[in-house]
């Protein structure tokens, strides 16, 4: 018996039905295969599922070299062409926690927890609206070095996931 002894209260009834769902040793209960369908380990990972078509993969290209330029603000903006139809962006700012001074400590984790929270533009709601019609995954991340706005979303998508990390 898997569980020792079971009382007869409550939690022991809960403990006695849930055994009763337990296929022999190993298998999934009976509940998750009749949920799951396919997706249990008893249809690998490996094997192609019924009704759906196989894909190709895609042609090997060599990516093109990263460029790096000056804006006249001065900001550096390092780029590099993959030609895929999914595209990361990334804002980096060289203000990490080790810049802080002695009355301003925390001040890099309230940046941090303030992104995306709206800007002089847009509301809160409006920025998060906005990122939604993107479809992208919006971040932000602090460390020691640097704070980074990123965002991954569909090529077609940049101007707009820039111009709500610019905001950000």
């Amino acid at each position: 018996e898997c569980c020792g002894s079971v009382g007869k209260g409550r939690m022991g009834r809960l403990l006695r039905a849930s055994r009763r769902l337990w296929a022999p040793a190993g298998a999934a209960p009976a509940s998750w295969r009749v949920m799951h369908g396919l997706f249990d380990f008893e249809h690998p990972m490996t094997a192609p599922l019924p009704g759906v078509p196989e894909v190709g993969a895609a042609p090997a290209t060599a990516p093109a070299p990263v460029a790096v330029s000056r804006l006249a603000n001065g900001v550096t903006v390092a780029s590099q062409d993959r030609g895929e139809t999914v595209s990361a962006v990334g804002v980096f700012v060289g203000a990490g926690s080790r810049n802080q001074v002695p009355g301003e400590l925390g001040a890099v984790h309230l940046v941090e927890a303030a992104a995306f929270n709206g800007s002089l533009k847009r509301s809160r709601y409006a920025m998060v609206r906005d990122m939604e019609a993107t479809g992208a995954n919006f971040n932000c991340a602090a460390n020691r070095e640097t704070i980074i706005y990123s965002a991954d979303g569909m090529r077609s998508q940049v101007p707009s996931m820039m111009a709500i990390l610019a905001e950000s």
